[in-house]
């Protein structure tokens, strides 16, 4: 199973056959037989002793993660938080290892706001078997290309959470010919990879178009859920759905589609009933894998510490939630990352706000709420910190 793994970790970072050769070497020898979904911190620790090329390293840290996660979703297995810091922890090594590497990580957005890392990809007869991605929303004014938001996957999917919170929209589709009662337009996707477009899926997209079919639906939205941290969440092959993250807000999820838990062909992407085609750059703009990987980082790390610290606020401890909204802080105040965390900053001010309320020390916490609303713009995080200023 790990060597099936490690095809696709190689075709998704573009990686030579000599490093193939030995990451599946090391997986051969017989000293490193641990099994997939268990001791995953001697794992972890028999990975740090690998003494092979850097790529390699990554080449069997990715692998390794990947794996455990695909087990555990055909079996239908919960990961638990501990679980996913430590298969978190392998793929984030792999991609944001200061050495030079040549492995070639790509980093594309797509039509839904997000930006996309693929970490293994298998095709079957040019439609995906098995893909495994990174996924990161980011605060930079994108949330993908207007009337594109609803679509669905040939493959079942499924998604865990690293950070930030997003709303899962699933709907109703049905067709219809009346364009007045129509909502949207369902529209035939194609690739491209350099040469030309294709129905044929890429891995390393330069752009893709899509192409209104003028087959006329009505979606109606029949369920709405939350999904923060450490969740997880499936979405059965064709199964219109859209993800809504907040606009200043950072959102990152692990992401599997699986041909081998649902597959239809005729799954889909809706659009405006009245345009033609849309064409979508992949283009990332500058923004790396090593950005992505430390920022999805950097704000699960802050989320731990919130959560500590509402939990100790709630409990009516002060001075354990001040402590952990502190390193809270910090952790967003010392973040090398280029973006704009803003956003955190008035989240954790906020919770400041709370607990010293809590504890009632009004003047302080007056002070910290209106730190907190100060420049932040409406939203469901300002109407939760004016509430708890009231």
């Amino acid at each position: 199973m790990l060597s099936h793994v490690l095809k696709g970790v190689a075709a998704a970072t573009q990686a030579s056959d000599h490093h193939v050769k030995a990451a599946a070497e090391w997986f051969d020898s017989a000293e490193n037989g641990i099994d997939v979904l268990s001791n995953l911190e001697d794992r972890a620790e028999a990975i740090n002793r690998i003494s092979s090329s850097v790529e390699v390293q990554q080449l069997v840290r990715i692998t390794w993660a990947v794996a455990f996660l695909r087990e555990a979703s055909r079996r239908r297995l919960n990961v638990s938080s501990k679980d996913l810091d430590l298969e978190w922890r392998l793929i984030h090594e792999a991609l944001t290892t200061p050495q030079p590497s040549q492995l070639n990580y790509k980093v594309s957005r797509s039509a839904q706001g997000f930006l996309a890392v693929p970490l293994c990809s298998l095709l079957k007869d040019g439609n995906i078997d098995e893909l495994f991605r990174l996924h990161v929303w980011m605060p930079d004014g994108h949330r993908g290309t207007a009337g594109f938001a609803v679509h669905s996957h040939q493959p079942f999917a499924q998604a865990w959470i690293l950070a930030g919170e997003g709303t899962d929209h699933r709907y109703n589709v049905q067709a219809v010919t009346d364009h007045l009662t129509a909502t949207h337009a369902e529209y035939a996707l194609e690739w491209n990879a350099g040469g030309t477009s294709s129905t044929t899926y890429e891995p390393h997209q330069i752009s893709s178009i899509m192409k209104n079919t003028h087959r006329l639906v009505c979606a109606k939205s029949i369920q709405t859920k939350l999904h923060t941290r450490d969740d997880s969440y499936f979405i059965p092959a064709a199964t219109f759905h859209a993800t809504e993250v907040e606009p200043d807000a950072i959102h990152a999820t692990l992401f599997f589609f699986d041909s081998h838990q649902g597959f239809d062909r005729d799954a889909g992407v809706l659009g405006p009933k009245d345009a033609e085609t849309s064409n979508q750059i992949r283009d990332p703009k500058g923004l790396t894998v090593n950005t992505l990987a430390e920022t999805a980082d950097v704000i699960r790390s802050y989320e731990r510490h919130m959560w500590r610290g509402q939990h100790h606020s709630e409990r009516a401890e002060p001075e354990q939630a001040v402590r952990e909204f502190d390193i809270a802080l910090s952790i967003i105040q010392s973040a090398n990352i280029p973006t704009s965390l803003a956003y955190y900053r008035h989240q954790t001010l906020g919770a400041f706000g709370v607990a010293n309320n809590r504890a009632g020390r009004y003047a302080t916490a007056k002070s910290y709420l209106e730190q907190a609303l100060e420049g932040l713009r409406p939203s469901y995080a300002s109407v939760n910190i004016s509430g708890d200023g009231a």
